[in-house]
């Protein structure tokens, strides 16, 4: 993409659209008739949702900005030209994005992908935010809790046996 069509695109629309939603729910919408502690429910569901719409479009625009090289040279020396628009899925603290990328591949041989290099995302599905808030839930107490701590604090629910293996991952990281 060149810098003309990059300017033109709002990756921030969305987050500003929901920061309105939300503005508008205090004042003429649901939030109007909510007692202090449903109102604080009300605003940690729409902050969540208001980062997970923040951190979707800090993602979509590093993407839009990635730079679309020739080959990528692979430690193992093998240029890899063939590009390709790769996605996955991310489970964060504020909820589960889409990572939008460009993966360089060569016959035989791994494809690269610089900008998960540059993100330092992790191989699995779970970030790194994720992975230290299950660390830190799972000292005080069972996995059973920990596992319903990380939920009620970040919206986000690990089944047990995976909640294990990333704690197991995150105190090799912390």
């Amino acid at each position: 993409m060149t810098d003309s069509i990059l300017s033109s695109v709002d990756h921030f629309a969305g987050v500003r659209q929901g920061l309105e939603t939300m503005i508008e729910a205090a004042t003429i919408g649901e939030a109007c008739s909510l007692d202090h502690f449903a109102l604080e429910g009300f605003v940690q569901r729409q902050m969540r949702e208001l980062g997970r719409l923040y951190l979707q479009a800090a993602l979509d625009l590093r993407h839009a900005r990635e730079p679309r090289l020739r080959a990528v040279l692979g430690s193992d020396l093998v240029p890899r030209s063939h590009r390709k628009e790769r996605f996955r899925d991310l489970v964060s603290v504020v909820g589960e994005v889409k990572i939008s990328r460009i993966a360089y591949a060569a016959p035989e041989h791994a494809s690269l992908m610089p900008l998960d290099e540059q993100l330092n995302l992790p191989t699995e599905s779970y970030s790194l935010g994720v992975r230290e808030v299950a660390a830190r839930e799972s000292v005080r107490g069972s996995f059973e809790a920990a596992v319903e701590a990380l939920e009620r604090n970040t919206g986000v629910h690990v089944p047990k046996r995976q909640f294990i293996e990333l704690v197991g991952r995150a105190s090799m990281d912390f």
